[in-house]
């Protein structure tokens, strides 16, 4: 059986890919791409729902690496990387409610059965 590092590569663009994808749902950062340009490049109450998708990618490339210089011993390091990724992308924070709650974002509407408007209830 030959060793396929592209695979975890890909399961890491993809499980973070999903993971942005849950965050935004709903939500749109509280800025324009041009003022974060001018004004500030990191915004850290938005972007630290990135830190956890890049280390998952980093970890996914690292492993890509070690997978291929592992010989023989391929599937004991697939598992491996495939677990930690797992659980990077699983475990690390933010959590969604601390982030919908703490985050620097705005709600936007979303479109569910055909009408555009989305109900808040009162608080």
């Amino acid at each position: 059986m030959e060793s396929n590092p592209e695979l975890i590569l890909i399961f890491g663009i993809i499980g973070s890919l999903t993971r942005v994808g849950f965050y935004w749902v709903g939500l749109a950062p509280s800025f324009s791409f041009r003022s974060r340009l001018v004004g500030r490049l990191i915004v850290p109450g938005f972007d630290q729902i990135f830190a956890a998708p890049l280390a998952a990618i980093a970890t996914a490339i690292v492993g890509a690496v070690v997978i291929r210089h592992s010989g023989s011993w391929h599937p004991a390091a697939h598992a491996v990387f495939f677990g930690l990724i797992w659980f990077i992308l699983l475990a690390c924070g933010p959590t969604m409610r601390n982030w919908v709650l703490t985050g620097e974002h705005r709600f936007r509407p979303c479109i569910v059965g055909g009408t555009s408007r989305q109900t808040f209830r009162p608080v």
